[in-house]
C-alpha cells in the first residue's frame, strides 16, 4: 500500500512536470523576436514541440512557385545549433540558411508546385552528469507573393 501511494505521488508529479514544460513551450514565442517574418503573412503553420538531444522531427509542407516562404526556428540554448534541412519530392536540399543576431530563418522558393519536407534536428548534446539536453523547439513558416517582392533593375 505504501508503494502504491508512492508511486500515485510520482506519476502525479511527473504528470504535472510535463505540462508545466509544455506551457513553458507555448511561452517560447512570446519571448521571440519575429522581426524577420514581418513582410511574409503567417500561413497558419507554426509548430511548438518539446526535443530530446538527438532527435529529429519530420515536417511535410505543400509550396507553390508562385509564393516565396520563410521558415524560422526557435530554440532553447540548451539544446545547442538547431539543424534544419529542407527537401524537395526528389530528395533535393532547398533551403538556405542565414544568421542575423543569433535569429535562424531559411527562405525558400521553388520552380514548381510541389510538397517539400522540413526536417529538424537536435545535436547530441549530453549534460556532465548525463543527462540528455532537452528544450523547446518551434518553427514558424510565413508566405509572400512573388509579385509582392521588389525588383531591383
Amino acid at each position: 500500500m505504501k508503494n502504491l501511494k508512492k508511486t500515485i505521488a510520482l506519476v502525479g508529479f511527473l504528470s504535472l512536470f510535463s505540462t508545466f514544460t509544455f506551457g513553458q513551450c507555448k511561452n517560447i514565442l512570446k519571448k521571440a523576436d519575429l522581426s524577420v517574418m514581418k513582410a511574409y503573412e503567417h500561413c497558419g503553420n507554426t509548430r511548438v514541440a518539446k526535443m530530446y538531444s538527438g532527435d529529429e522531427a519530420s515536417i511535410p509542407q505543400a509550396v507553390k512557385s508562385s509564393k516565396r516562404y520563410r521558415l524560422m526556428t526557435i530554440s532553447q540554448k540548451r539544446l545547442g545549433e538547431i539543424k534544419l534541412n529542407i527537401l524537395g519530392e526528389n530528395g533535393d536540399t532547398l533551403g538556405i540558411k542565414t544568421h542575423e543576431e543569433q535569429q535562424s530563418y531559411w527562405d525558400l522558393m521553388v520552380d514548381n508546385n510541389q510538397k517539400v519536407e522540413i526536417k529538424i534536428s537536435v545535436p547530441i548534446e549530453t549534460s556532465t552528469v548525463g543527462i540528455d539536453a532537452f528544450g523547446c523547439v518551434a518553427l514558424i513558416i510565413g508566405e509572400i507573393e512573388n509579385t509582392d517582392l521588389v525588383s531591383i533593375d
